[in-house]
């Protein structure tokens, strides 16, 4: 009886200090995640294929356009985006249906993880999550334990023609238009600087 008794408070100790640990692959998949919407339309698919055709080649573009670095995450501001017939869209609106890599869009659940995630870790495992934050996503506060959205936002999404898309971006006080080809599988192919705020 003793050893059965043993056994079962091994076998329920282990999951327990295995949630305790740092996980950097759950944090990833937790914070660049959307929260998931009720309501989704299938009329905004283009929408979500230009925002991913955007993250496909932020890092690359971002990068050569400044001398500043990118990190693996960017939080950007959420701001509406203005399409081609004159309405604007929310993209958290478009929820769990935007998989992202490289780019989030800052929503009030983020820190909100981020917290959950520290109190749920040991107390040195809490370090390992915050020096992962401040090593692999731009503008963590390593002061305030915060995710802080960098002075990036998506300003304008429209359809140009049946094949081209243009994408306004404000990128650190300069506006960009990326233009988007569905030709050739949602590809940036050209890259104009319009003017500086």
């Amino acid at each position: 009886m003793r050893t059965f008794i043993s056994i079962l408070i091994l076998l329920l100790f282990v999951p327990a200090s295995g949630q305790k640990l740092f996980d950097s692959l759950q944090v990833e998949k937790l914070l660049t995640r959307l929260p998931t919407q009720t309501i989704q339309s299938k009329s905004n698919e283009d929408i979500v294929r230009a925002i991913q055709a955007v993250d496909k080649k932020y890092r690359q573009i971002a990068d050569t356009l400044y001398n500043y670095r990118s990190l693996k995450h960017t939080i950007l501001q959420t701001t509406f985006i203005e399409t081609g017939d004159n309405t604007r869209i929310n993209p958290l609106s478009l929820g769990d249906r935007i998989q992202t890599e490289s780019i989030i869009f800052n929503n009030k659940e983020l820190n909100t993880k981020v917290d959950s995630i520290a109190r749920n870790l040991k107390k040195s495992e809490r370090n390992k999550l915050f020096n992962y934050l401040k090593e692999n996503f731009d503008n963590f506060s390593s002061k305030e334990k915060k995710l802080n959205p960098q002075p990036v936002r998506i300003t304008y999404i429209k359809f140009v023609d049946t094949d081209l898309v243009h994408v306004g971006i404000d990128i650190y006080g300069e506006h960009f238009m990326w233009t988007v080809d569905k030709t050739r599988n949602w590809d940036i192919v050209k890259v104009e600087s319009l003017w500086v705020y």
